[in-house]
């Protein structure tokens, strides 16, 4: 291996040359600068570690991409290298680092333990495996509780019976996986949690830089769609101009006053081809996009464009009347609205059968649970 005399690392250097090309190449393909670095190798830099070929004078780039800055004391001079021959460089061959990527740096210590909790327990979520046996019981639960007449005599207390030992097998289950899937949801909320971290900078770059892409693209497209509003206008009078001309000639020449009539009719309507519409450079890794969306009419563009109905203000909740309004007389579809369920269930729940409002009744959902305590 060059520039020093020692046998080539098959885990730095990987060769996939045929001999057919080893005989066309250069006596020596590749050569080593003579250069003192000591800053981590440049974007796009490659590794300048080389493997003999055939001949001492014959030489095969690592060409991987570079990582790491070592220094060789006894050359006397640095070299930019990938990670595989700059370590095997650093731990055999007496070479130092003297730099090194940001990112070579970071990754290897950044295990998965440093972004957990300090009492996280990933061990047991590893050796977790669940018992297949619990399944099975329940499913056996359920058949036969499934399987009870409960219109016969003293079927109710069997069904009883039976839903008691199916909540029972399905306790168990969720006690057996209730470690596990809590470790679980801690490991998932500990690494999204790191990753929204870490990119918030980029997702918060790309929406704020992005909206002053869209906004400014808007600004031009604004600008340049009332320059050629006033282009077509100047066009259109041009336009007229020149039938009005073609009229007034045309009379001059004796022609009969149903077609000079004609043409100054036709010369007070005529407009001229369309001006051409001048799309604006297209950007080489941004793309603005124009979605319609619906919002209440008249809400400041920096306002909230879909508030909730407590958020309404008052020139809002007159508007939404209006659509009320339109869809009772049956000229817009009552799906455009949507029934709060939610508030309506929590009135009935706390009015119970004394609820009063308009349209809207409470009813009796019926169900059934455990009850505490020791069964027999």
């Amino acid at each position: 291996m060059t520039p020093l005399d020692i046998e080539p690392d098959p885990v730095s250097v990987e060769l996939d040359i045929e001999p057919e090309q080893m005989a066309t190449m250069p006596e020596k393909a590749w050569t080593i600068p003579d250069v003192h670095l000591t800053d981590a190798p440049p974007f796009g830099a490659t590794c300048q570690e080389t493997s003999s070929l055939t001949t001492a004078s014959r030489y095969v780039p690592c060409g991987r991409p570079a990582t790491m800055t070592v220094f060789d004391p006894r050359a006397g001079r640095s070299y930019h290298m990938c990670t595989g021959c700059g370590t095997h460089s650093t731990r055999n061959r007496g070479f130092e680092l003297r730099a090194e990527e940001v990112s070579t740096v970071v990754a290897p210590v950044m295990a998965l333990a440093q972004i957990l909790p300090a009492d996280f327990e990933l061990p047991a979520l590893i050796r977790f495996v669940p018992d297949p046996r619990l399944k099975v019981a329940l499913v056996t639960a359920v058949e036969r509780a499934m399987e009870v007449d409960v219109t016969a005599e003293g079927g109710l207390a069997l069904a009883d019976a039976a839903l008691a030992d199916v909540r029972d097998r399905t306790k168990a289950i969720t006690a057996h996986f209730e470690g596990p899937a809590e470790l679980s949801h801690r490991l998932h909320k500990s690494i999204t949690s790191t990753r929204s971290e870490w990119t918030m900078s980029g997702t918060d770059c790309v929406a704020i830089v992005g909206a002053r892409i869209a906004r400014e693209q808007r600004r031009r497209e604004d600008i340049a769609a009332a320059a050629r509003r006033e282009q077509q206008r100047l066009a259109d009078e041009q336009a007229r101009a020149e039938a009005i001309a073609r009229a007034k000639a045309v009379a001059a020449q004796g022609a009969p006053a149903q077609v000079v009539e004609r043409m100054q009719a036709e010369a007070a309507t005529v407009k001229a081809a369309p001006v051409p519409v001048v799309a604006p450079a297209p950007l080489k890794s941004t793309t603005v996009t124009k979605t319609w969306k619906a919002r209440i009419k008249g809400t400041p563009a920096d306002a909230e464009p879909n508030p909730d109905t407590s958020a309404l203000t008052g020139e809002q909740k007159a508007e939404i009347y209006t659509l009320l309004a339109a869809i009772i007389a049956g000229h817009q579809p009552i799906a455009l609205i949507s029934v709060n369920w939610g508030t309506l269930n929590s009135r009935a729940k706390a009015e119970k059968g004394t609820l009063a409002i308009p349209g809207i009744e409470a009813y009796e959902d019926l169900g059934t649970r455990s009850k505490p305590g020791r069964r027999v």
